[in-house]
């Protein structure tokens, strides 16, 4: 290969055309250095234009099902054995099933979602989430096939024998649990003030917490604190009243002296850095004061089930 870097190849890929933001690590831990590895062998003669603009036409996704499914197939490998890991029993199948997967994908279903998947419509729900209705697709195929799965194929039929409403209710579904995980993705970007966020967001919006998430936010807290802190009803910080209430708090455990506008305009600050940031992965922005609050109400009760 001659005229590209490879660290300048990988840098665009990770903060121009896979954003940490979009493509967590956590989820596609191989996505920069399979990329990168496209153009070990490419040799770049007599061409011009922008080397980002390169690199986006051979990496985006649309070229990637052309060109190099099995590579797409690999960015998606460790968010297929998540996906599987979570609702599979037997963890000593899954490393079996993930590789049938793998391979019907790239055997069976490649060509129709090229055919299918129109990567230009802004309504259509995210590539991953419309990757997932396949993976889910196959799992309830092979559970079908081995006699493991009954309850479930009973119960939630493949997606090519739903109906329109149906099919709709299963992709809302999967493209709500996208969205729950970009949230939660976002929280754990603000660190050691993420504990503070998430308590201050449950009771805002009359969320039940428990004593782990006090300890959380405020090592050390005495058993009194805990006690007064657990009588949420009395602590809804929608008012200035109640602000003034949990505001002592968090003077206590942070070793400051806010007063209680202080405490609400973080609180404020905070959720509106939250819904620009989840806008800011969606072309159309859906995310104002009340959907962001529906999302928040919405994320905790997944959180509690999941177990994140």
């Amino acid at each position: 290969m001659t005229g590209f870097n490879m660290d300048q190849i990988r840098k665009i890929i990770r903060e121009k055309i896979y954003p940490e933001k979009r493509y967590p690590e956590s989820l596609f831990p191989n996505l920069v250095n399979t990329l990168g590895d496209l153009f070990k062998n490419y040799n770049k003669t007599q061409e011009s234009g922008k080397l980002e603009d390169k690199i986006y036409s051979i990496v985006n996704l649309k070229s990637l099902l052309i060109h190099h499914p099995g590579v797409l197939v690999i960015i998606y490998k460790d968010l297929i054995y998540k996906y599987i890991f979570k609702r599979h029993i037997n963890k000593e199948e899954i490393e079996e099933i993930v590789q049938e997967i793998i391979t019907r994908i790239l055997k069976d279903k490649i060509q129709g979602i090229r055919k299918r998947f129109d990567f230009g419509d802004p309504e259509l729900p995210t590539f991953t989430s419309y990757f997932l209705v396949t993976i889910r697709n196959i799992y309830i195929d092979i559970m079908r096939r081995e006699s493991r799965g009954k309850n479930l194929v009973d119960n939630e039929s493949e997606i090519e024998t739903l109906g329109d409403s149906k099919r709709r209710d299963m992709l809302s579904t999967l493209i709500l649990e996208e969205e729950f995980r970009k949230f939660n993705t976002l929280i754990k970007l603000y660190h050691n003030t993420a504990p503070k966020l998430k308590l201050t967001l449950k009771i805002k919006f009359n969320i039940p917490f428990d004593e782990s998430d006090i300890i959380s936010c405020f090592p050390g807290c005495s058993k009194e604190d805990k006690s007064i802190l657990l009588k949420q009803k009395e602590l809804n910080i929608k008012t200035r009243q109640n602000m003034e209430k949990l505001t002592p708090f968090f003077n206590k455990y942070e070793g400051k002296s806010n007063n209680p506008d202080t405490l609400r305009k973080w609180i404020s600050t905070k959720l509106e850095e939250l819904k620009r940031q989840m806008n800011h992965v969606h072309p159309k922005r859906p995310y104002n004061n009340s959907t962001i609050s529906d999302l928040i109400i919405l994320y905790f009760k997944w959180e509690k089930k999941e177990g994140v």
